[in-house]
């Protein structure tokens, strides 16, 4: 019997060092960003920016650079990003939008910041299968 509960016991301990945390895992998700802007703005713009951060107050980063046709007033764009993290967690990127001047080159101040949560799917995994545990009683 002790024979036989050593066994499971250690059976045990190689399973649970086998466990590790979960491998981070990307997805990409297609967003459509819009915005307003004044019609006597547009002859003005040259392009706009949008920005990404995981903090509404700093860091972000320059996601994408929109260019603003002469013909068609530009108010919407999708984009795709990818996003890596745990499976089973949650994301939250922050965005702002910037445009910049035709003429003089400049950007404008950052418009509002709006934030859209990503959601790492749980990657499911298969069941073992043909699962046995052999025992072998001594006698004492």
């Amino acid at each position: 019997m002790k024979k036989m509960m050593m066994v499971l016991m250690s059976m045990m301990l190689v399973s649970l060092s086998t466990l590790s945390p979960a491998a981070d895992h990307s997805i990409t998700k297609s967003l459509t960003a819009s915005w307003n802007q004044t019609a006597e703005d547009y002859p003005r713009i040259a392009s706009w920016s949008l920005y990404w951060s995981n903090s509404p107050d700093t860091g972000y980063v320059r996601a994408d650079d929109i260019d603003h046709p002469d013909d068609n007033p530009l108010t919407e764009k999708s984009i795709s990003l990818t996003i890596t993290g745990t499976p089973g967690t949650t994301i939250r990127r922050y965005f702002q939008l910037t445009a910049w001047g035709r003429v003089d080159g400049k950007e404008t101040a950052r418009s509002n910041t709006v934030f859209y949560d990503f959601i790492i799917p749980t990657i499911p995994i298969g069941a073992p299968s043909n699962f046995t545990i052999t025992i072998t009683v001594t006698p004492n």
